[in-house]
């Protein structure tokens, strides 16, 4: 998995964050987030549940300066690497 940012060209701000897969085959999957179109924090569209591949503060540490993420997140973190180990 790959993920990039992108700034706004006037204020500098994380405008946009792009998540994509790297398979060895295609297809490729790409999810893009506009920073801009996130509902508010308090709305009830937030996820309650969050999947990750490793521990999600390592996965999403290029967005930590953009204050985009309050840590700790709230709802259920779920770590997938754990259960594929097996």
């Amino acid at each position: 998995m790959g993920i990039d940012t992108e700034s706004d060209c006037d204020t500098f701000d994380i405008a946009l964050i792009q998540i994509h897969s790297i398979p060895v085959e295609l297809p490729v999957i790409v999810v893009l987030v506009e920073r801009n179109h996130l509902p508010s924090i308090d709305s009830l569209l937030f996820f309650n549940i969050i999947y990750s591949w490793g521990p999600l503060v390592v996965e999403l540490k290029k967005t930590l300066p953009y204050d985009i993420f309050i840590f700790p997140l709230a709802g259920e973190l779920i770590n997938l690497q754990r259960q594929f180990k097996e």
